[in-house]
C-alpha cells in the first residue's frame, strides 16, 4: 500500500509558476516601485497636493510599462529562440528586442498619460525616450557581459591570469620585484643565513690572524728587552 501511494505522489503534476512569467513580474514590480517612489518624490519637492496618490499612479504607470516591456522582449526573444534555436539567440537579437519592446511598451505609457492623464504631447517623447534608454542600457549590458566571457576564457588558456594584479605584474620579467612562495622565501633566508655563518667565519680567522700578529709583536718585544 506504502509502495502504491508513492508511485501515486511520483505521478502526480508538479504545480509551479513559469519562469517567464516570474521574470515579468518580478521586472514589473521593480519598475513599479521606482515609478513610485519617483512619482512620490517630485510630488513632495514640487508641493503637489495628495503626494499618496502620485505614488500609486505613478507606481501602477511604471508596472504597466515594465511588465508590457519584458513580456514583449521575453516573446520576440522565444521567436527568435523557436527560428534559429536557443543557441543562436545572439546579443543583437537581446538588444533588439529590448529597443523595440521599450519602444512599445513606452509609446503604450506615453498613450495613457495622454488619454488619462491629460499630459498633452507625451507620446513620442516618451517614446523616443524608453527607445534610446533601452537601446543604450542593453547595449552595456552585453558588452560587460561579453568582456566578462572573454575574461573567463582568457582565464581558461592562461592560468596566470587569473592571479592578482599586483601579482601580475610582480611576475613579469619587466619588473624589479619578485614575489616568492613560502617554499622559496624559506630557501632564500636558508641561503642568507648561510653567506653570513660564511662572513663570520672569515672575520672570526682574520680575528686569529690578528691575534696571533700581536703576540708575536709581543714575544719580539719581550727578547728585545
Amino acid at each position: 500500500m506504502g509502495d502504491h501511494h508513492n508511485e501515486d505522489d511520483k505521478t502526480l503534476p508538479q504545480v509551479g509558476i513559469n519562469p517567464t512569467i516570474k521574470s515579468i513580474a518580478a521586472f514589473g514590480a521593480c519598475a513599479g516601485v521606482f515609478g513610485g517612489l519617483t512619482a512620490g518624490t517630485v510630488g513632495v519637492l514640487r508641493g503637489i497636493p495628495h503626494p499618496g496618490l502620485r505614488v500609486i499612479a505613478g507606481g501602477l504607470s511604471y508596472f504597466f510599462w515594465g511588465s508590457t516591456l519584458w513580456t514583449l522582449r521575453s516573446a520576440g526573444l522565444a521567436a527568435s529562440s523557436t527560428l534559429r534555436g536557443p543557441e543562436n539567440v545572439t546579443s543583437t537579437d537581446r538588444v533588439l528586442w529590448t529597443t523595440v519592446a521599450a519602444g512599445i511598451s513606452g509609446g503604450c505609457s506615453g498613450l495613457m498619460q495622454e488619454r488619462f492623464g491629460g499630459q498633452k504631447g507625451t507620446l513620442r517623447p516618451t517614446i523616443f525616450l524608453w527607445t534610446i534608454a533601452a537601446l543604450g542600457g542593453q547595449s552595456m549590458v552585453e558588452f560587460l557581459d561579453s568582456r566578462h566571457q572573454q575574461r573567463l576564457l582568457d582565464e581558461e588558456l592562461d592560468p596566470r591570469l587569473r592571479l592578482p594584479m599586483l601579482h601580475r605584474l610582480a611576475a613579469s620579467k619587466w619588473s624589479p620585484f619578485k614575489l616568492l612562495s613560502n617554499e622559496e622565501y624559506e630557501q632564500h633566508l636558508e641561503e642568507r643565513i648561510l653567506v653570513f655563518d660564511t662572513e663570520i667565519a672569515l672575520i672570526d680567522d682574520q680575528i686569529a690572524q690578528l691575534k696571533l700578529a700581536l703576540s708575536a709583536e709581543e714575544s719580539s718585544e719581550n727578547q728585545r728587552s
